[in-house]
């Protein structure tokens, strides 16, 4: 009987890990940057992470100002996910408990003022687009 969600808790942690790692490693590369060479509404954003990690906060802002909430979003949604594998015995039910509706809204919340930012960024605001790399 436990098995499952065991099961479901792997294939979660799995999904993530595959998510995140060609990021982590510097595979990861954009697609609207490598066709159009433009940035896109992300662009930035793991290179600030990284920035952040080495204790560089203001390069982080400037690179990306939103790439600390969108880390903590995303991880927020990873954690609810995987709650709700362990929980329900799948990780599509997210949406089903309070803190999982809460970590959908966050990320929500977080990429809808990304792209904000990024049409502001494109108007000249905030230091001009990111540039793409």
């Amino acid at each position: 009987m436990r098995a499952r969600p065991l099961r479901s808790v792997g294939g979660a942690v799995a999904l993530w890990v595959a998510v995140v790692a060609p990021a982590v490693l510097g595979w990861q590369r954009c697609a609207l940057a490598a066709l159009f060479h433009v940035p896109c509404p992300g662009c930035g954003m793991t290179r600030a992470i990284t920035l952040l990690a080495a204790g560089r906060v203001g390069a982080s802002l400037r690179m990306n100002a939103l790439a600390a909430p969108a880390f903590l979003a995303a991880f927020a949604l990873a954690v609810a996910t995987i709650a709700s594998a362990r929980r329900l015995g799948t990780p599509l039910a997210v949406h089903t408990t309070r803190p999982g509706r809460a970590a959908i809204a966050g990320a929500a919340v977080v990429y809808a003022a990304a792209v904000a930012l990024w049409g502001l960024r494109w108007l000249g605001w905030f230091g001009g687009p990111v540039a793409v790399g």
